[in-house]
């Protein structure tokens, strides 16, 4: 019999605090970039709409490394993608999960509000962001998320 993990002790570490970080730095400029984009016409707007689509390439790019690290892990871990992906099943403490959750929560709201106060121009671009907070969120649990161990 193993003994399952207790997700609430916390996770320590360089790579963690920099994840958290990130988290709340793309939460930041992301709202700010769409409020900017949002007050301005022309060329800043276009520049704006450029840096969300490079946001959602960023994005794609963390998504599919971490599944790729997610699979690695399966292979000694019982890692599911609801406690990889979206931190649950006991995978990662609470702070964290709403922390990240909040996160991409937070981008979403003001992603949708922006793109519904200038919608058919570059701001819409602004709902493809939210991808990058949920992949950054997606490196956190398959990279230090804790699962019970492979059952052989």
């Amino acid at each position: 019999m193993t003994e399952t993990v207790n997700a609430e002790d916390p996770i320590e570490g360089a790579g963690p605090s920099r994840l958290r970080s990130a988290a709340k730095a793309v939460t930041i400029v992301h709202a700010v970039a769409s409020a900017v984009s949002v007050a301005f016409d022309g060329s800043v707007r276009a520049v704006m709409g450029i840096g969300f689509v490079v946001a959602l390439g960023i994005g794609m790019v963390a998504f599919v490394a971490a599944f790729f690290t997610a699979v690695n892990r399966s292979r000694r871990e019982q890692v599911t993608v609801v406690g990889a992906f979206f931190l649950s099943d006991e995978a990662v403490p609470k702070a964290d999960r709403r922390l990240f959750l909040g996160a991409v929560a937070i981008q979403t709201v003001v992603a949708f509000a922006a793109a519904s106060i200038r919608p058919f121009t570059a701001v819409a671009f602004t709902v493809l962001v939210p991808l990058l907070g949920l992949a950054i969120a997606a490196q956190f649990g398959s990279r230090f998320g804790r699962f019970d161990p492979q059952k052989m």
